[in-house]
């Protein structure tokens, strides 16, 4: 399985949505993909530190209690879907071999950009 940078994002924008002291679950996404590629992308994400106390059981469902700090972090740099689509456009399909930290670097930069502190 390859990494989808677009699933990443839109997992990150659902996690964020979870109220307060609930749990996010895989198996109640209302994103339109393959169950398994959910899961796989939820442990890349546990796994690079994004999600709050992540938890994965047999049946290949992940939980967790949100995005940690890096998680925001990495969230705010791409949230804006202008922004997204700006990086989409640059890396064309080197997009899902970029490094996370790579991908918030560029989302930064674009964020400076947008806010005329590029200079």
């Amino acid at each position: 399985m390859k990494r989808d940078m677009d699933l990443i994002r839109k997992m990150l924008l659902e996690i964020e949505e979870i109220p307060a002291g609930e749990v996010y679950e895989t198996d109640d996404s209302v994103i339109p993909t393959e169950p398994e590629v959910l899961c796989e992308h939820f442990e890349l994400l546990a796994d690079a530190g994004f999600l709050k106390n992540p938890q994965s059981e047999m049946s290949g469902s992940g939980f967790c209690l949100g995005l940690s700090w890096d998680g925001h972090d990495l969230l705010d740099s791409i949230r804006p879907q202008q922004r997204w689509d700006m990086i989409r456009s640059k890396t064309g399909e080197a997009l899902n071999s970029l490094t996370f930290g790579l991908l918030k670097e560029l989302g930064i930069s674009y964020a400076k950009q947008e806010l005329g502190l590029d200079r």
